[in-house]
Formats: structure tokens, C-alpha cells, sequence
């Protein structure tokens, strides 16, 4: 998996340009949300990146930066 580096120009018109950041599609967010039943919650909630700085996580975020072929395994790992 190829990761992109941030960029100032957001990926749709939803995006507010002119921020070096890296850029959400929410228009792709709306359809998941509409086949999920559901919100940017359960992103949020699983995403590790949105958890403290503690061991665990510390744990989980090298993981997924070193071994991206295990981060479809992640969702499983995470409380809701």
C-alpha cells in the first residue's frame, strides 16, 4: 500500500483547500455511512490513531504503519 503525503488540495468539492493535510472523500463517507446505518462514529471510534498515547495503541499504530497487509484485521481488534 502506496501511502500519499499531504497535500493542500482537498480530493472533492466538500474539502475546504489550502491546509497541509491529508484529505477525507466525504461524499465516499455518506455512501458507507448510508450502507452502514451508521456515522463517522464508528470510524472515529475504531480508528487507533484517535486513541491516547499509551503502549497498546502505540502497539497497534507500528503495526500498521510497518505490516499494512494486517490492518483488515484491525476492526476486529477494537472495542465499540
Amino acid at each position: 500500500m502506496m501511502r500519499l503525503p499531504p497535500t493542500i488540495q482537498g480530493v472533492s468539492i466538500s474539502n475546504h483547500s489550502g491546509i497541509l493535510k491529508w484529505y477525507i472523500n466525504p461524499e465516499k463517507c455518506f455512501h458507507f455511512w448510508v450502507d452502514n446505518r451508521n456515522d463517522c462514529t464508528t470510524c472515529l471510534n475504531t480508528c487507533p490513531f484517535n486513541k491516547p498515547l499509551v503502549v497498546l495503541y502505540d502497539g497497534v499504530r507500528f503495526v500498521i504503519r510497518t505490516m499494512p497487509a494486517l490492518n483488515r484485521l484491525h476492526p476486529f481488534t477494537s472495542r465499540r
